[in-house]
């Protein structure tokens, strides 16, 4: 074998990133083991929000040091580990809309004109049946509706686009360009704040994505359980507001007060004795720290802000005062307001210990001390400081700003009308802003009565910048320097620029996951994985002994490879994404079982050992490149068309593919030339006394069935196609739109009785109830308000299903967080997809189709040469997809009904691949056998290569099928309309590549030799 070297170094470089990857994964899972056993009570209650201050707390902290070579964070093993999707771990998804309508009547400076509102209302009615952007439908809507010759120049030359070149005389590609590119801007910039209010909102590994081509932001938040509160972080308009600073010696009194409370307080603790020796002892009625003495410390230019020790720096800060209260007992004076600060010149604190001094200022006792009119806020980033000890920290400055009379800030963000990130006389970056005119005004008057003072700017009560006001400002122009980056001087301006252009966002899809659902389905998942391997090693050993072990440790590997990989990239692992890896673990033995099989008829033959396992690896290879290509293609197009959990299984099986592939062909026989490097005289076989000989030498005229075949297949599609028209499939909220809940009971419920009673709290909407898995889990999915998307419509019907629930069982609601002993119930997890969304689902699912089957029609054509075989693939295709479709109408006639949703359109096409590989094994040794009997029978020849086939055929079928059936009893609900897809699939797959795909092309082929023979008699 050449390059076997080459094969062993990159196993090898693999194995090693793998491990080194996966690495993080076990320190990050060491780490939320010690926060579960921190926030776990004596009863063994999990107190979450404990939880997360834990982890909070250690964010910054080193926990890893591979090698002792990098430091890493907490937070740095958080970026690299192997995520878990929300669906295994808990937690809340959520897709927002920015809508495009508020920008447009804000671009027209909200003209009222009829025309005008009348088109957006229309643009905004059509846009669900449209694939057109919101803009071009707008325009192309407002042409059409301007029937008075009113144009959209009339509309859009205001004073608020004057700046962008907008005027009487502009033409509608003008308008165009300035709507598509304040639409762009708004969208980046709500981006923007989303983002930082996500990162602020206190959840470990937070993921924001702004969707490509959409005007959607899709954000993931784990571990949350407060749905109300998300939903209000998301939705709440960005407050862009100009405060006065008070500067840390206006309220040195108030500190002192509140440092002698807490002083105090430690003193009667008796704080650790062991650090208070550390720092000179003392007794502990030492008098509190002078009000001089502190004073000095925030007034003295001499003091060295770069000490790492922030208890030194205090001790250096008091040096030499004339106070007598200054003693050795320093550790029993001071509190952690100024024991932890580290900027002596103002407040300032290790991001570590934020969350110490916000326990602080939120104690009513310390609120009281504070002058009402004082507000203490965090920059919305900290800066990077090195000590003179040579260690480094991220310090948080704390700002105080002065309040109106009523609580109001100086001047309101809604004045700014433009931003820029540009650069000072020095050239370094900044922002120049540009205000209204009343803006202007008051900006004047605000300069001129501060110059010399600093104001702050804050968004979303997070300062951004507090500049010193050097001189009055009277155009309303301002530049904003300071320590900046250029591309923190763009965010600042994008942030600046949010206040005054709206940009509302609106909820229109949310999946809710609880904790104890997510650890559920991280079980079932596990379970699953390890049942599957289970019985595929088994039977491998079983069935090829020797060969059998080889495959299985190339099966090892293979999962080993998914896993360090997925950690790789990025990845979350979701529970579709298991699923793909389930799937995986019985289609990667296919490979093996085409190189063995082939290995075996080389050896009855005659052929002797290492001969047989060269021409077996040869032989073998191009079916499964081309079994390995399809499946690849259509997993492709899953990620590229896909959403959600759709991307995950996507991205899972293409990585299980490109593994499988290269463990299968390379690893295995890498260790099997090890293994046989003695020839004839190696104990290595390819078979067992029970399987030596099975199937062999079978001689079955299979196409002379073909048409009970098609009878059969025709016959068992109508009868589906009937029950479809009839009955319908069961869609979920992800095909026809509205709200989902999933609800935990104590005790079983009889969910007949629960629909009826919810009946009349769901008027005119569709609604079903039904038991979710375990006999007291309940899956209920309504209609109501379907097309009300707001915060307040969620919470209409969350009551109204509340009160019903209630009604009916007697029960009481535990809300999020709340535990459920005794008579009560809870909403495990929830999902909403909006209309728009629903229908964008469909359209996509549709597309995914079409596309697989364009690609793999084109994929056979041009690696067979035929259009018969592409023909009979693509038949083949669509016979097992309305086979699968029929199975669903059926069996929900029976009184089994299965969800159809996104990952229902995942199952379709990994059926589609894994008909087509079935498909494309036999077709390859169709072609093979035909190139050896150029002359013989065609229909005899079809059935040669399918009689040699058939051993592979029914081993990977059977396999796989005993997979999947694990996957169906093990993978939970979640996953069962998946795995009863892939069931049906998978058998339907192995008959129609035998006797449907085959066929077709005999059935082709032969009336295309029939055609030449008329035409060679009548020459």
């Amino acid at each position: 074998m050449r390059g076997r070297g080459f094969v062993i170094f990159l196993t090898i470089i693999v194995t090693l990133l793998s491990v080194y990857f996966l690495s993080f994964t076990m320190v990050s899972r060491n780490v939320k083991e010690q926060a579960n056993a921190y926030a776990t009570d004596a009863d063994g209650n999990l107190d979450y929000n404990k939880r997360q201050d834990f982890l909070d707390s250690v964010r910054y902290q080193t926990v890893y040091s591979p090698f002792g070579a990098i430091d890493y964070t907490y937070e740095d093993v958080q970026n690299v580990e192997l995520n878990l999707g929300l669906d295994l771990q808990g937690g809340m998804s959520v897709t927002l809309e920015i809508s495009p309508v508020e920008i447009i009547k804000a671009l027209s400076n909200n003209s009222q004109d009829p025309t005008f509102l009348e088109s957006l209302e229309e643009t905004k009615n059509r846009q669900a049946a449209s694939q057109l952007r919101f803009v071009d439908l707008f325009i192309s809507t407002f042409n059409e509706m301007a029937t008075d010759g009113k144009t959209l120049a009339s509309i859009f030359a205001n004073s608020r686009n004057r700046d962008q070149g907008i005027t009487m005389s502009s033409a509608d590609q003008e308008i165009q360009e300035l709507l598509t590119r304040e639409i762009d801007e708004a969208i980046d910039r709500s981006y923007t704040i989303l983002e930082t209010r996500i990162n602020r909102f206190g959840t470990s590994q937070p993921n924001i994505t702004l969707l490509e081509g959409t005007s959607r932001i899709q954000i993931e938040l784990p571990g949350v359980e407060d749905q109300a509160r998300v939903r209000k972080l998301l939705q709440g308009t960005a407050k862009l507001e100009f405060w006065e600073v008070a500067e840390i010696n206006e309220i040195i009194t108030e500190l002192q007060a509140i440092n002698t409370l807490l002083a105090e307080e430690k003193q009667a603790e008796q704080a650790d004795s062991d650090l208070a020796d550390a720092l000179g002892g003392g007794d502990a009625g030492t008098a509190p720290v002078s009000d001089e003495a502190l004073a000095d410390m925030f007034s003295s230019t001499e003091v060295d802000t770069t000490g790492g020790d922030s208890i030194s720096a205090l001790e250096d800060a008091l040096a030499g005062t004339d106070s007598a209260a200054v003693s050795d007992s320093l550790l029993a004076t001071v509190s952690d307001l100024f024991l932890l600060n580290v900027d002596p010149q103002g407040l300032g604190y290790r991001v570590e210990d934020t969350a110490k001094i916000n326990a602080i200022f939120a104690r009513p006792d310390v609120q009281n001390i504070m002058p009402g009119n004082i507000q203490l806020l965090w920059d919305v980033k900290g800066r990077d400081v090195e000590f003179q000890d040579g260690s480094s920290s991220n310090i948080m400055a704390l700002t105080a700003i002065r309040q109106g009379p009523r609580g109001e800030a100086q001047l309101a963000g809604d004045v700014i009308n433009s931003a820029l990130a540009t650069f000072t006389q020095n050239g370094l970056p900044a922002v120049q802003m540009g205000m209204n005119a009343e803006g202007t005004r008051a900006w004047r008057r605000i300069t001129t009565d501060n110059v010399g003072k600093r104001f702050a700017i804050v968004l979303d009560n997070y300062v951004y910048s507090a500049p010193v006001i050097n001189e009055p400002i009277p155009n309303g122009i301002s530049q904003i320097s300071g320590s900046f980056t250029i591309d923190e001087t763009k965010d600042l301006a994008n942030v600046l620029e949010a206040g005054s252009l709206p940009a509302p966002v609106r909820i229109v899809e949310e999946a809710f996951v609880g904790p104890t659902l997510g650890s559920v389905a991280r079980s079932q998942g596990i379970n699953s994985i390890v049942a599957g391997l289970g019985i595929v090693v088994l039977f491998m050993i079983f069935y090829y002994a020797t060969g059998g072990l080889v495959a299985n440790i190339a099966l090892l590997f293979n999962i080993f490879f998914i896993f360090g990989i997925l950690a790789q990239l990025g990845s979350a692992l979701t529970l579709p994404g298991i699923a793909g890896i389930v799937l995986t673990i019985g289609m990667s033995i296919d490979a093996n079982v085409l190189i063995f099989e082939r290995i075996r008829e080389e050896l009855r033959n005659g052929v002797n050992l290492k001969a047989a396992i060269s021409e077996g690896y040869k032989k073998a290879f191009s079916s499964i490149l081309d079994a390995n290509v399809t499946t690849f293609l259509t997993a492709i197009i899953l990620f590229v068309l896909g959403a959600g959990p759709i991307k995950g299984f996507a991205v899972t099986l293409m990585v299980g593919i490109a593994c499988s592939f290269f463990s299968a062909i390379y690893i295995t026989r890498v260790i099997v030339l090890w293994m046989t490097r003695k020839g004839d005289k190696s104990k290595f076989s390819f078979a067992t006394p029970f399987s030596k000989n099975w199937l062999a030498n079978l001689n079955i005229d299979f196409l002379s069935k073909r048409r009970i075949a098609y009878y059969f297949s025709g016959g068992f599609i109508a009868i589906g196609i009937i029950l479809l028209s009839i009955g319908g499939l069961n869609f979920g909220v992800d095909f026809k739109g509205g709200r989902s809940y999933v609800l935990n009971f104590n005790e079983a419920v009889s969910t007949t009785g629960l629909e009826e009673n919810l009946d009349d709290d769901f008027p005119g909407a569709s609604l079903e109830v039904k038991t979710f898995g375990a006999s007291n889990i309940v899956k209920i999915t309504t209609t109501y308000l379907v097309d009300d998307e707001s915060a307040e419509a969620d919470e209409e019907v969350l009551q109204a299903l509340v009160g019903g629930v209630n009604d009916y069982t007697g029960l009481t609601y535990a809300g999020p967080g709340q535990s459920m002993e005794g008579d009560k119930w809870q909403v495990a997890s929830s999902s909403k997809v909006g209309a728009t969304i629903a229908d964008d689902i469909k359209r996509t699912a549709t597309q995914s189709g079409i596309v697989a089957i364009i690609v793999i029609f084109l994929y056979i054509l041009i690696r067979f040469e035929r259009w018969q075989f592409s023909l009979g693939s693509i038949v083949a295709l669509l016979h097992d997809t309305l086979v699968v479709f029929s199975a669903f109408a059926i069996a929900k006639a029976f009184g089994k009904s299965f969800e159809v949703d996104q990952v229902f359109v995942a199952a379709i096409l990994t059926i589609i691949g894994y008909s087509i590989n079935d498909t494309v094994v036999v077709f390859d040794r169709i072609r093979e056998t035909l190139g050896m009997r150029s002359k013989g029978d065609t229909v005899q020849t079809f059935n040669m290569a399918i009689n040699s086939t058939i051993n592979r055929t029914l081993i990977t079928s059977v396999t796989t099928l005993v997979v999947v059936l694990v996957l169906l009893i093990f993978g939970g609900e979640v996953l069962r309309g998946f795995s009863f897809a892939l069931l049906v699939g998978i058998l339907v797959g192995t008959y129609s590549s035998i006797f449907i795909a085959s066929p077709v092309v005999i059935d082709f082929t032969s009336k295309k030799i029939e055609k030449k023979e008329k035409e060679k008699a009548k020459a």
